[in-house]
């Protein structure tokens, strides 16, 4: 009798130790995907890392871009400032003055309501 209480306790004790030593593995490995996923994964500590010094390069490329956008657009606005000073001149230069290039056909339209002003091709 004292045998199989034995038996039994022992049965019992190993079953214990069986489940304990499965619940000491389950939270190492719990521990492990844990430790993992904070520093190694998708959103963990090397990633945003790596994350924030992109984004830094990326803000420096656009300030660069940005200040070289600025200075086209003002070389843009210059060279087009002087087209407009150059065809103003012209403008001027063929309406009052009545200059015509050379190999250029001059073709006066007149308003019926007005009378037509001589001016010289």
């Amino acid at each position: 009798m004292i045998l199989s209480k034995l038996k039994l306790g022992y049965r019992a004790l190993l079953q214990v130790a069986t489940s304990q030593v499965f619940i000491f593995w389950l939270l190492v490995l719990i521990t492990v995907a844990n430790v993992y996923h904070i520093t190694l994964g998708k959103k963990g500590i090397l990633y945003t890392a790596v994350v924030k010094k992109e984004i830094a390069s990326i803000e420096h490329t656009i300030l660069s871009l940005q200040d070289e956008i600025k200075k086209l657009k003002n070389e843009i606005y210059a060279i087009q400032s002087k087209n407009n000073l150059d065809l103003r001149y012209e403008d001027y230069a063929r309406r009052n003055l009545g200059m015509v290039k050379k190999n250029e056909l001059f073709i006066q339209l007149y308003n019926l309501d007005e009378q037509p002003t001589s001016r010289r091709p």
